[in-house]
């Protein structure tokens, strides 16, 4: 079961909310620890083992933010980790496998989980939070289901403060923003992300079919925005249902996998697409690295990218050769970190530009590969690359001209209201006043529950898989 899923939407959601706002204050946090293990049993109930494991690591960062807080020793905050890390590896490793049924040995949200095992128990080790009062509260934590399919990454410290019942407050106006946020995030995977993903696949079927033709300019290009528009959805589209979910919940989390549509670096396009992850680096990896050895600061200070990237190629279960492929991208990220190039390419129009081209053809072949785990056909279709095709070109035209693909770009201006609004209103002060401010939000929000409702009833039937693979599109 995901956020996709009707099941989810028409059943799961509305009880969890009910039940919620019925229960007293400070039973709240049981309530929602009840609903987290549910959620994961659920979407596990075919892996029991994989619920077993979610168990241990909630019971192992238990014991392990104890361990560290009693014991403080550097050899028992690296064991800890380690036994995270090594855990991590091993469900990777055995998910790359060949065998059809490899990917059960890698969990629903295992990557998130063991990455919050790691945050609670650095952040007790440190001493910016105390340690679970019981076994339910680490559970709650470790558990927190609106971010287990991709973020945002919560760092325990800040989930501590979050929860506490003080801090916990449900109000009308918070629970309609969650619910118009996790709509909002609805359209975006559901609709906009899984039509872009369909044009994708019949482009590329297209030529496959055109033999005897090179690939064409133009469709090299259409397929890196489709790309990059298919991942940004996806993940701002799963973001912003979990961000939803926790405010209606009454947890507000920041904003992750913000815009990204010209960033004139690598490391630009990280901090603002993965910006949670990247964080999570920063603070657990880079910074720790840093302030062991001064001497190297410039050299690690520059390792957040990076790392981000690659591990995201190993998320995805990359094969060997996409590893191989991303490591020149991986060694520009870094001398891009190390060297600050972002400074050199914001000096003039110019450098910008090309800053922006070369960043956006170096993320989407990222992307590319990540989708087809295939360097070879993606080297060969690149080196007989021509400007221009008539057959090409006219399946081009028959794919983006049509009357589904009108339908998305609307959906597209609907979900992208406030950016666009935000940008009339800088310029012509009549936008600002308060009297259209009250109307465009109305009418915003009733657009968007007319798009949710035709979404639901209309496009999610025909993506039964979206209900049970999260990142259909994204990845073969």
């Amino acid at each position: 079961m995901l956020f996709t899923s009707p099941v989810f939407v028409l059943v799961f959601l509305p009880v969890m909310i009910a039940a919620y706002t019925l229960t007293p204050p400070r039973f709240r946090k049981h309530v929602i620890c009840f609903f987290n293990v549910t959620f994961y049993v659920l979407s596990n109930l075919k892996r029991p083992i994989c619920i077993l494991l979610l168990l241990m690591c909630a019971a192992f960062a238990y014991c392990a933010a104890f361990a560290v807080r009693s014991i403080r020793k550097t050899g028992v905050i690296v064991f800890a980790v380690s036994v995270c890390v090594l855990i991590l590896a091993g469900l990777r490793i055995l998910s790359m496998s060949s065998a059809p049924d490899a990917v059960r040995y890698f969990p629903v949200g295992a990557s998130f989980y063991l990455l919050a095992v790691i945050s609670c128990v650095v952040d007790v080790y440190r001493g910016d939070a105390p340690p679970p009062a019981s076994f339910a509260d680490a559970l709650l934590y470790i558990t927190y289901f609106p971010v287990m399919i991709a973020g945002p990454v919560i760092r325990y410290k800040d989930f501590f403060s979050m929860t506490d019942p003080e801090h916990i407050h449900i109000s009308s106006s918070g629970v309609a923003c969650g619910i118009q946020l996790f709509v909002l995030g609805f359209i975006k995977r559901v609709a906009i992300a899984a039509s872009l993903d369909e044009a994708y696949i019949k482009i590329t079927t297209q030529i496959g079919t055109d033999t005897g033709e090179n690939l064409s300019l133009p469709v090299v290009i259409i397929l890196g925005a489709l790309v990059l528009g298919i991942v940004y959805y996806s993940f701002s589209g799963y973001s912003d249902m979990a961000r939803g979910i926790s405010l209606i919940l009454g947890i507000p989390l920041a904003g992750d996998f913000g815009s990204c549509l010209l960033p004139t670096t690598v490391t630009e396009y990280a901090e603002n697409f993965m910006n949670s992850l990247y964080r999570w680096f920063l603070d657990y990896v880079t910074i720790p690295i840093k302030k062991r050895g001064k001497k190297h600061t410039g050299i690690t200070a520059s390792l957040a990218a990076p790392i981000t990237f690659l591990c995201i190629i190993f998320w995805f279960r990359a094969s060997v050769p996409v590893l191989i492929a991303m490591l020149p991208m991986m060694l520009l990220t870094w001398i891009d970190s190390r060297f600050d190039t972002r400074k050199l390419m914001s000096k003039n129009i110019l450098t910008r530009t090309a800053g922006r081209i070369l960043t956006l053809a170096v993320i989407s072949g990222f992307w590319v590969l990540i989708r087809s785990q295939n360097v070879g056909a993606l080297a060969d279709k690149l080196r007989t690359m021509t400007l221009m095709t008539p057959l090409q070109s006219y399946s081009l035209y028959l794919t983006l001209f049509n009357r589904e693909f009108f339908l998305i770009g609307i959906m597209i201006l609907i979900v992208r209201y406030p950016v666009i609004h935000g940008y009339v209103s800088r310029y012509f002060s009549t936008f600002k006043s308060r009297r259209y401010e009250a109307a465009a939000q109305w009418t915003w929000s009733i657009l968007l529950m007319i798009s949710f409702f035709f979404v639901l009833m209309y496009m999610l039937p025909q993506n039964p898989q979206l209900a049970t693979t999260p990142f259909v599109g994204i990845t073969l």
